[in-house]
């Protein structure tokens, strides 16, 4: 089987790592395999299987740029002929969905890392492209279920995947003190340990604040972190505002993080948000108790609330830092065999198992809007289908919206016309005894039973700006305020005026 995963960067964050996994256990599985990465450079090439060919697009925001990558993509594909294309994270999913307009390929998965993914617009492209890809997944059951309640993934063809790791790297074993030695941290001090990037996401300040806390307790206590980033600088700066530079321990990025695993006694996640949380695992699969805050699926893969804290609370990160603690060497012990049993259902042979028997049933029932027949209506039906989405989308936007107004006649048939909000209405009456008032609207064609639409209105001390007739008039809010509209039936909004 030909597999191709398109994915949206080769950096050294989690989803390229377990991209990466997946891919290798796929070309072991004798499967032919391609990744294409859109934008960076490769940082993992090293991780890779030299079996795995591999191709950097070099993606920039220019539309122009974009235009060229997506038809050399589509030379690439059309000579590899994938009987799978494997979008990874939101921009490589886009991507593959659109591409799959230009040329066709029999199956697309589509698979999420998270159910952070930005403002309102990722989630509605993802919507209306719904229909290009033939299975959406997600890192876990809670970020699945997100992404269908927002309509972005469709509920019959999504489904929860966990990540996997290798167990034969993370594993427990003897390497404890030679590993605490070159930072010169005994064996009777207590190390908590916490392993990622230092982003906003991973929220190390609210770790280094609730372990500052703990210091104030103990001193027989050292926290030691594992990770570079764009706030490395910030954080160490705030361990020297908390006065714990001597317990606290930057180390850098590692490439055998499961021996630092080992040397640890409690592992500690403080992110504000995460998606599946594969340290969480890892440190699992090496017997570590673990405590870690409620973001994404974190509670899913720990699967022991016990140990869960709130996002952001440094206080309550605290207090079960000190229970952890305060646990004799038996408890603990026990805590990370449960653990080390947990994370066996993690097992990337296992996963990649399910990925390949999910490709084979993808690839016998491949989806049949790309068929032959329709080879020369791809495009065609792409853009009806867009405009369809949008069309219906404002239709209902619309149809609420007037629903809205409408609820304000049912008890009061007229209202002012002053306290009218934007939309169609009939006039009713002049409410003043002003005949040169009267004689004026009546020219302008305020005719008993005529529609007038209300465009804006300013509020009270403002004016309306109205259309009757075909021509848009400016009434003051003094003036409006005895004339009577009402709407005692439904007017639909592209009723013409």
């Amino acid at each position: 089987m030909k597999i191709a995963y398109i994915i949206t960067s080769m950096g050294v964050g989690g989803a390229e790592i377990v991209t990466i996994d997946i891919a290798n256990h796929m070309s072991r599985m004798q499967n032919e395999v391609l990744i294409l990465y859109l934008t960076g450079k490769n940082s993992n090439q090293d991780k890779i299987d030299k079996s795995v060919q591999v191709i950097g697009l070099n993606m920039t925001k220019s539309p122009i740029n974009f235009i060229k990558v997506l038809f050399y993509a589509k030379t690439i594909l059309k000579n590899f002929s994938p009987d799978i294309v494997h979008g990874q994270m939101f921009h490589a999913n886009i991507f593959s969905r659109i591409l799959r307009v230009f040329y066709k390929f029999p199956c697309l998965i589509c698979s999420e890392h998270s159910k952070i993914i930005g403002i309102g617009i990722f989630l509605r492209l993802y919507r209306i492209t719904d229909f290009l890809s033939d299975l959406n997944t997600n890192v876990s059951k809670e970020a699945t279920e997100f992404f269908i309640r927002q309509k972005a993934f469709s509920n019959n063809k999504s489904i929860h995947m966990y990540n996997g790791i290798d167990l034969k790297k993370f594993y427990p074993n003897n390497i404890r003190k030679d590993m605490r030695k070159p930072y010169t941290i005994t064996d009777n001090e207590f190390l908590f340990l916490n392993v990622g990037r230092l982003t906003l996401a991973k929220d190390q300040k609210n770790l280094i604040e609730a372990f500052s806390l703990l210091c104030k307790e103990y001193k027989n206590v050292k926290l030691m972190i594992i990770g570079t980033g764009e706030f490395e600088k910030e954080l160490k700066n705030f361990v020297l505002q908390k006065n714990v530079k001597d317990y606290v321990i930057f180390a850098g990025n590692k490439n055998n993080v499961y021996d630092y695993y080992n040397c640890a006694d409690c592992f500690v996640l403080s992110s504000a948000w995460e998606g599946f949380g594969l340290v969480i695992v890892e440190s699992m699969a090496c017997a570590l108790p673990v405590i870690a805050t409620n973001a994404g699926g974190i509670r899913e893969v720990l699967n022991n609330d016990e140990f869960i804290v709130p996002i952001k609370d440094s206080f309550a990160l605290y207090k079960k830092m000190k229970y952890m603690y305060s646990l004799t060497n038996e408890k603990r012990k026990e805590l990370g065999n449960k653990n080390l049993n947990r994370a066996k259902i993690f097992d990337i042979d296992s996963i990649a198992s399910k990925w390949l028997n999910i490709y084979k049933n993808l690839k016998n029932n491949s989806w049949t809007w790309f068929s032959t027949d329709h080879k020369h209506h791809r495009h065609k039906r792409f853009i009806k289908h867009m405009y369809s989405h949008w069309h219906r989308h404002w239709t209902e936007k619309h149809h609420k919206r007037f629903e809205k107004f409408n609820l304000i006649f049912q008890n009061n048939p007229s209202i002012k016309l002053s306290t009218a909000v934007p939309g169609v209405y009939k006039f009713a009456s002049s409410n003043n005894n002003d005949k040169g008032l009267n004689h004026r609207l009546l020219e302008i064609g305020f005719i008993p039973g005529i529609r007038l639409r209300v465009i804006k209105n300013t509020g009270e001390k403002g004016s309306l700006l109205l259309k009757i007739k075909g021509s848009k008039i400016v009434l003051s809010n003094k003036i409006a305020d005895k004339i009577l509209v009402e709407r005692n039936h439904h007017i639909w909004p592209k009723t013409k005026v």
